[in-house]
């Protein structure tokens, strides 16, 4: 296995995995607690239980990630990265939003177009910019690419700097 991306090593990528994984394991005890709590009716924060899991669960969307661009980085067999990618996706169902996820739903499609991901995984990813009504001219080509999505929306979210992708768009 040769590495994809050099600017670290092996060892530096296996660190970063196996940190990753200890995160989302003590996250993950959070949620538990918190779904105890709120069972029993108890509020220890100023914000409800509900919404820090929902935000708890991107903060494991984000490490689940990391997870996967690190064993690509390392250089493992595209095949080897689906199930990654599969939990990054239902990880990312339960805490995206649109307003602070752009970047997020940006990689998510363009690595399930590279690992050529099942068609329903593309669908989960569909519902959360209609949920959401995400409106971006480079979201919507991704999706043009990988499901049935005849929208095309002529502005960016965020003109500075996808606004130049347009180009690169036009000419495929």
């Amino acid at each position: 296995m040769e590495l994809r991306d050099k600017l670290n090593s092996l060892e530096g990528y296996q660190e970063i995995i196996d940190l990753k994984i200890q995160f989302i394991k003590e996250r993950f005890e959070k949620i538990e607690n918190l779904k105890q709590d709120e069972k029993e009716g108890i509020q220890k924060h100023p914000k409800p239980n509900n919404e820090i899991i929902k935000s708890t669960y991107k903060g494991i969307f984000i490490y689940q990630s990391d997870i996967l661009i690190a064993k690509y980085s390392i250089g493992q067999p595209i095949p080897n990265l689906i199930e990654d990618y599969k939990r990054s996706v239902s990880f990312m169902e339960k805490g995206w939003k649109a307003i602070s996820g752009y970047i997020d739903m940006v990689w998510m499609l363009s690595i399930g177009i590279m690992l050529e991901a099942e068609p329903d995984i593309f669908e989960k990813l569909k519902s959360l910019v209609k949920r959401d009504h995400l409106n971006d001219y480079l979201v919507d080509f991704l999706l043009q690419n990988s499901t049935q999505w005849s929208k095309q929306t002529a502005k960016f979210e965020f003109p500075r700097p996808y606004k130049a992708t347009q180009d690169i768009i036009s000419l495929a």
